[in-house]
Parts: structure tokens; C-alpha cells; sequence
């Protein structure tokens, strides 16, 4: 599995990796789901549904994210 390191700023690095592309633009995803395709920790990508860098929804208090959502963020 390829990982990528991101911090905020180096995040558009996600492009890269093919997987994403394949993911159904109606998938509900959560943090750990794209956290573990990208290679980053949990919390990076709670911070950036926090930050609202990516769009995410909310229900219970656990982050979760559209497939279209998360497709956007990575371009």
C-alpha cells in the first residue's frame, strides 16, 4: 500500500493515489476509511472536517463523509 504524509499544506498530494477514483460518489465514508486510503492519522482528517477544509457531515458527533465530498477535496 502506498502511503502519503500530508500536513496542510501538502494535502492536494491526495490526487495521486488511483483508489479515490474509484469510490462511489454516494459512499458514506468515515475518518478512519480515509484515513487509512491516504495514510494519514484519524485526526488529520478530523481536522480538516473541523477546519472545513473537507465537507462533512455529523451525525451522533462522528464525522462522516460523501464519496463525492471526499472525490472534491482530492482534486
Amino acid at each position: 500500500m502506498q502511503h502519503l504524509h500530508l500536513d496542510e499544506d501538502n494535502y492536494d498530494e491526495i490526487e495521486r493515489f488511483p483508489v479515490i477514483h474509484a469510490i462511489d460518489d454516494d459512499a458514506i465514508l468515515s475518518t478512519i476509511n480515509i484515513a487509512r486510503l491516504i495514510g494519514v492519522h484519524e485526526e488529520t482528517v478530523r481536522r480538516w472536517c473541523r477546519n472545513g477544509y473537507l465537507k462533512c457531515l455529523s451525525p451522533f458527533g462522528r464525522y462522516k463523509i460523501r464519496g463525492s465530498d471526499f472525490k472534491l477535496f482530492a482534486k
